[in-house]
């Protein structure tokens, strides 16, 4: 079960990596009406959950590759996470409607 949230948080990792770029280049195309909340504060609810899966995943280190992985994933939702965080505090104290 390690070894697999390993490798579900690498992927959901890159997922989240794709919808980051996705939506920060989609404009104001993207709405979600139905749960009446921005996608990039979706994305970052996404992109803690994928981080906690990842720090879960690193209990399955088997070897350096899984190591490798592990790493990525954190720096990668750790980064997306910080950035996304600071993009919506700094929209919602500035008053801009994000």
């Amino acid at each position: 079960m390690k070894k697999s949230m390993n490798i579900i948080s690498f992927i959901l990792s890159i997922l989240c990596v794709c919808l980051f770029i996705l939506i920060s280049f989609s404009g104001h195309l993207i709405e979600v009406r139905l749960i009446n909340i921005h996608p990039l504060t979706g994305l970052l609810i996404f992109t803690v959950l994928t981080l906690i899966c990842g720090m879960v995943g690193l209990a399955g280190i088997k070897n350096l590759a899984s190591l490798l992985r592990s790493v990525v994933t954190l720096f990668i939702t750790l980064g997306i996470s910080v950035f996304l965080l600071l993009v919506l505090l700094i929209g919602s104290l500035a008053g801009v409607s994000v």
